[in-house]
């Protein structure tokens, strides 16, 4: 993994007095090299196991390829390598199992598969981030003139630095521990750490903590996404909150979209945790999978605990400059309430001709309407809709551990009946 590492710094070019770039392959094949040959001498047999080395070099190759941001043609070619990975698992569940997807390792291919789709997703971000810029300039939230506009975009870019290198070793160690937690639950911990060397050069373990060391580095670049959009306080750049505006959120949905994307991103882990710490003590075909059980709870957890951070920390930072432009607002809205008044009291004391009487009346209906505006106006970039979506997925995500939790086993068998009697 530290070769993988080394393999994506962004090295000088040659002729500029530094030393020149090392091979953009060459940290992942160490890496695999390094698993093989620890593989053999911990008794894994090339045979049996020179198609997860393959994989594991190939997603090495592909997490150095994003790096440098190659491309096949227009594909990135991360991309293509990843789907690769997927297809060859799949290729080699019909060899081993045939085509029954009930024979399949559904577990594994279900997660290479919500990995791959995930990484496709992040590669959006930047795009997506600078399209809601966009339009929140052209729709006039964005105060700004063409060389601030330009200059703030470029600081839009994300850049994850510190947050990869954390990222990618921190997400690598946790699936290591839920790996341990597996292999102390089947052999018991004396087993285990009398053969250590044999458990950590095991090579789905390799391959698992190397698609582990990907997703860190994404969801780097999704915490990077977000605090990017600091830029926009950091600049010269003036703010307008436009009470009623037709997208429900002030005229700053496009934002508020952006970040409920990353949160859709972060997601999927959540979501593939949460689904099969369901099917697990709920179907009998799953039951194989017993072991995966309370580990998978824990990595629930951080998942959501991830998913909750990369949506509401940015939208945080949103919601403190939306809350200092209504703050301006109000203060118009409290002149317009003294305009009213006064308004009102000229129609009591009967001081205006009877024909000027209803257009004081539609003067005052339009500035009561406009005060109104403005003591609704959100102060979080995200309508109602949002929010009851995003409050109703993560409920449905904490159901595993009421489950385990508060009815053990028991209160799965009953949900398991109640399944039976739907067909």
């Amino acid at each position: 993994m530290v070769a993988v590492v080394a393999s994506l710094r962004r090295l000088p070019r040659p002729g500029s007095g530094h030393m020149p770039p090392r091979p953009w392959w060459a940290g992942a094949t160490a890496l695999t090299l390094t698993a093989v040959v620890g593989g053999v001498l911990s008794g894994w047999r090339p045979a049996d196991q020179w198609l997860v080395w393959a994989q594991i070099l190939v997603v090495g190759l592909a997490l150095s390829a994003r790096r440098r941001e190659f491309r096949l043609h227009a594909i990135p070619l991360h991309r293509v390598l990843l789907w690769a990975v997927f297809g060859s698992v799949v290729l080699e569940e019909i060899v081993r199992a045939g085509r029954r997807l009930g024979d399949w390792d559904v577990l594994f291919v279900s997660g290479v598969l919500a990995f791959v789709v995930a990484v496709g997703m992040v590669d959006k971000l930047p795009n997506r981030l600078a399209a809601a810029a966009t339009r929140l300039a052209d729709r006039g939230v964005l105060i700004m003139n063409r060389d601030a506009r330009n200059r703030t975009f470029l600081l839009l870019q994300p850049r994850a630095g510190r947050w990869a290198k954390a990222g990618g070793p921190a997400v690598s160690v946790i699936i290591l521990l839920a790996w341990m937690a597996i292999f102390v639950s089947a052999l018991g911990i004396e087993k285990v750490f009398t053969h250590l060397f044999s458990v950590l050069f095991f090579p789905e373990l390799i391959f698992d903590c190397v698609c582990g060391w990907f997703a860190g580095v994404c969801i780097a670049d999704m915490f990077a996404a977000g605090r990017s959009w600091r830029s926009f306080r950091q600049e010269a750049i003036g703010w307008r909150l436009i009470p009623g505006h037709p997208d429900g959120a002030g005229g700053f949905r496009p934002i508020g979209n952006f970040f409920f994307f990353q949160c859709l991103i972060a997601g999927i882990p959540a979501v593939y945790l949460g689904v099969w710490g369901l099917l697990i003590p709920l179907f009998r075909a799953f039951r194989d999978y017993a072991l995966w059980f309370r580990p998978y709870l824990v990595l629930l957890a951080v998942a959501i605990a991830l998913e909750l951070l990369v949506f509401i920390l940015p939208m945080w930072s949103v919601h403190t400059i939306m809350r200092a432009e209504k703050a301006k607002l109000l203060s118009r809205a409290d002149g317009l309430s003294i305009r009213i008044d006064s308004m009102h009291r000229q129609l009591r004391s009967g001081q205006r001709p009877a024909s000027n009487s209803q257009q004081v009346r539609d003067s005052i209906a339009g500035l009561e309407e406009e005060y109104e505006r403005i003591e609704q106006a959100p102060t979080w970039p995200i309508d109602r809709s949002i929010r009851r979506l995003f409050n109703l997925s993560n409920i449905a995500l904490i159901l595993p551990f009421f489950g385990y939790v508060f009815g053990g086993k028991d209160i799965w068998q009953e949900v398991s009946k109640v399944f039976a009697g739907i067909r």
